[in-house]
């Protein structure tokens, strides 16, 4: 970074410049338009970090890591973290139901095995600069706890207004537990075979009244349900949950045994049996006190942050030039904060490689990285006029910064350059790389998007209530079931019906699709080159069909779930599509992907190995790829040895990591020297 006076600030380059892509100014304007806002780590508005600081998640060999410690690295990392509520951090024991867990566990064995490497950078050391860019957010932890926090006060009426202002949020809904049975018909079953099932149900429902049977043995052997094993058994529910015919009738009896009149639904004809059900509540206002004044506090941190970033941005010199990235005089800066100015070359040394495999520009990471540093910059400049440059938080963030910084030093150092000289001996090397070749795959997805409504017509209650409803589909979908009505769907069951009934059809030999490797499963992504008008009866045409029913017959308050073929992708290391299905074998879901209140899983239908042959037609990736291989070869053997020897001890409930998730190409963030000027950069 360089200081200039301000009546001397450069103007801009007399030529045309290069504008980005009209959506990046969009980008510009969703993250703080011109001066940046909003782009800090949530952990360091949560107002949470002196508890984060106290809680010890593992000991390693560089000493105690705390949770703070794991937020303030992911954040100079993959910031993979941030979809981990801050409650379930207040609550370690909480974690053990949390599905993403293993992410913890990823990143406090990546901080360690940065630390070892970092060991071996000697006497280098990282540049003052870099590692002040990379604490902002630390930097924005501390004012918030010296600046904002103070000025925070939830009084009782507060919280008996919130209280009272989102009944919704505390009130116990009715429940129920029931057995029921089910008998399907085909979804164009003429009106005799419908008639006929349904009487096939009342002679059982007469049956169990007459006590022939129990209504378990019933269910038992004669319902076409998933329950039918457990004797038609469904876990305790709430109201909104099922189709609504369903629950009407269910809410309709009052005594434990009573059963409805047979009746017909989605895809058949039900009877149900009620086992025990228990009217709604209200949640005492004592019970949730310290959460509502939790939550507020929260939501006044963020509040007063802004209004607070707003009135030095009026007295500020700020300047984004994200829009002219490409095409910029490289005497322009990129950005500036007060006399502050943000080259090129200091934007490349500071932030993670702004491209894309592809090598072209990576516009959401440009567009977060500057507006992250505008942001950041603004803070410090703050801190410095408080005297509170020298804050713990600050310190420790720069010693992690500089942890990362050494070991990307110790791969630029350590990887042979005649690893990866050209792009056939790139090729080789990756070839040579296991973990590499176990992960070079093509993958068959279906895309499962659930999206909370807005808009003006859906009230903040509503909202709130619908983002809720997001998260419980999409912990469902995580378990690899989906919830429609009357029963979940287990997909990896719905795969296996799909994959029989391409075999069935005989579009395909017998030999070429299996439970493993469906390799004749249709591309069902759009492509040019399929017939315009696709095949109304092909098997997976009908499944998704049905799928889609089934979600729509499905009551979801303000919330839209699509299921949408993707077809095959390739997952090859680095492509983008590859962290997501790390160890995700076929009929598995994906972690997931969020933008905003939007979020995508994958359900992997098949996978087939990936030629890497082609790949010599894009020859300074493949030896991007070659140089990151070897570093993750490096970053494994140091892992492997760290764990062998017991120097990581999780001090919290830790999901288990696979080898193959463990395939994160360590060093990730590194590039081999001279990748930039390669390009131009």
């Amino acid at each position: 970074m360089r200081v200039v006076p301000l009546n001397k600030l450069p103007n801009r380059p007399c030529s045309a410049p290069k504008l980005a892509p009209r959506w990046v100014l969009t980008i510009v304007l969703m993250v703080g338009g011109a001066v940046g806002l909003g782009a800090a780590p949530p952990y360091a508005l949560s107002g949470y970090a002196p508890q984060l600081e106290q809680i010890t998640v593992a000991e390693t060999p560089m000493g105690p890591v705390s949770a703070l410690d794991v937020l303030m690295f992911d954040a100079l990392t993959d910031r993979q973290l941030e979809i981990i509520p801050f409650e379930v951090w207040m609550d370690l024991d909480s974690m053990r139901a949390e599905p993403y867990t293993w992410y913890i566990g990823q990143t406090v064995e990546e901080l360690a095995t940065t630390a070892e490497l970092a060991g071996r950078a000697g006497s280098w050391q990282p540049a003052p600069d870099a590692l002040r860019a990379r604490s902002f957010g630390a930097a924005v932890a501390a004012w918030v706890d010296a600046k904002i926090k103070p000025l925070i006060k939830v009084e009782q009426i507060d919280i008996d207004r919130y209280y009272l202002a989102n009944p919704e949020l505390y009130i116990q809904r009715r429940t129920a537990r029931v057995r029921y049975i089910f008998l399907k018909f085909p979804p164009d079953a003429p009106t005799a075979m419908v008639a006929g099932v349904r009487n096939d149900l009342d002679e059982i429902a007469i049956r169990i009244r007459q006590e022939e049977l129990t209504f378990e043995e019933a269910a038992r052997h004669y319902s076409d349900a998933p329950s039918a094993a457990e004797g038609g058994l469904l876990p305790r529910f709430y109201e909104r949950t099922y189709f609504k015919d369903f629950e009407e009738r269910v809410f309709l009896l009052d005594q434990p045994g009573q059963m409805t009149e047979v009746f017909t639904g989605p895809g058949g004809v039900y009877l149900i049996q009620l086992v025990e059900s228990k009217p709604a509540s209200n949640i005492p206002l004592e019970a949730v006190r310290e959460n509502i004044r939790e939550k507020l506090q929260i939501e006044h941190i963020r509040h007063y942050y802004q209004f607070e970033m707003e009135k030095i941005h009026e007295r500020c010199f700020v300047r984004n030039h994200v829009a002219w990235f490409e095409g910029l005089n490289l005497d322009v800066p990129l950005a500036s904060v007060g006399r502050v100015e943000l080259s090129r070359p200091d934007f490349l040394r500071f932030y993670d490689n702004p491209l894309t495999p592809f090598f072209e520009v990576n516009w959401p990471l440009v567009t977060h990285n500057l507006a992250a540093w505008i942001e950041g910059e603004v803070i410090m400049q703050e801190l410095a006029k408080e005297g509170i440059t020298k804050h713990r938080w600050l310190t420790r963030a720069r010693e992690l910064a500089a942890l990362h910084q050494k070991a990307q030093h110790v791969y630029a150092q350590s990887v042979p350059a005649q690893s990866y000289a050209t792009p056939e001996i790139a090729l080789e090397t990756l070839k040579r790389n296991p973990d590499f070749v176990a992960n070079l795959r093509s993958v068959n997805l279906i895309q499962f998007e659930i999206a909370p409504k807005g808009g003006r017509s859906v009230t903040q209650s509503e909202k709130r209530a619908a983002r809720r409803l997001a998260r419980v589909i999409d912990n469902n979908l995580a378990q690899g079931a989906l919830i429609t009505a009357p029963i979940q769907i287990d997909l990896a069951q719905w795969r296996e019906e799909l994959i029989q009934a391409v075999l069935a059809r005989g579009s395909a030999p017998a030999a070429a699709v299996d439970s493993a490797n469906p390799t004749a499963l249709p591309d069902m992504s759009l492509n040019p080159q399929q017939p315009a008008v696709a095949d109304p009866t092909d098997p997976t045409i009908v499944a998704l069909e049905n799928l889609n029913n089934a979600i729509k017959a499905t009551l979801f308050p303000n919330v839209e779930v699509t299921a949408l073929p993707i077809g095959w992708r390739s997952t090859v290391p680095g492509s983008g599509w590859d962290t997501p299905f790390l160890g995700v074998a076929p009929g598995q879901m994906s972690r997931p992907l969020t933008l905003g209140d939007v979020t995508r899983r994958y359900l992997v239908l098949g996978e087939q190995p990936l030629d890497v042959q082609p790949w010599l037609e894009k020859p300074l990736y493949l030896q991007v790829l070659a140089f990151r291989s070897v570093a993750h070869g490096l970053y494994q053997e140091t892992l492997d040895r760290m764990l062998a020897e017991g120097r990581i001890q999780y001090k919290v409930p830790i999901a288990e990591l696979s080898p193959r998730m463990r395939f994160a190409l360590g060093g990730a963030g590194a590039l081999p020297p001279g990748a930039f000027a390669a390009e131009g950069l």
